[in-house]
């Protein structure tokens, strides 16, 4: 297998390990969460759904008019706008964040910065924390998990071979 990609996977595994090890109630400010609309949420037909049909409704949704434009970094988007000009992660994080908070799930838009580039996603979990699942929604891509899925031990093991 390809170095970059057990790298990126080991780094998305890190960073949804630390969400989850370090996910305490206070740090995901669950108790006084803080709803940040930015305007994006529209979406209606994918309501009354699981957590995982949930993420992949809203995933259909976006393929819809997904456009990646790179001009739009740092620009606060009508959804209008976000249809139109298209944007990068960080808009889409946040159409995906206003929709799923709309839809009653519980959100966390999370950055991820090296020297030069930068990059958003997206969390989302009911609130089911225990025995729940959570789900992590990157643009077009979205995974979901089981609460305490991702095993500490493999990973170690695959970080190692590195």
């Amino acid at each position: 297998m390809d170095k970059n990609i057990i790298i990126q996977v080991i780094c998305m595994i890190a960073i949804i390990t630390g969400v989850y090890v370090l996910g305490s109630v206070n740090f995901l400010n669950i108790n006084n969460f803080n709803i940040k609309l930015t305007g994006y949420s529209e979406i209606n037909n994918c309501s009354n759904l699981s957590l995982d049909d949930t993420s992949e409704c809203l995933r259909d949704e976006l393929m819809t008019f997904f456009k990646f434009n790179l001009s739009q970094v740092g620009k606060k988007l009508t959804n209008e706008q976000l249809k139109e000009s298209g944007a990068v992660c960080e808009q889409y994080s946040d159409w995906y964040e206003d929709n799923l908070i709309n839809l009653g799930f519980k959100t966390k838009t999370i950055d991820i910065e090296g020297d030069d580039i930068a990059h958003r996603i997206t969390l989302a979990w009911n609130s089911e924390l225990n025995g729940g699942n959570y789900c992590m929604l990157d643009q077009l891509n979205y995974q979901c998990f089981q609460m305490g899925e991702i095993n500490i031990t493999k990973l170690k093991e695959l970080t190692n071979e590195i």
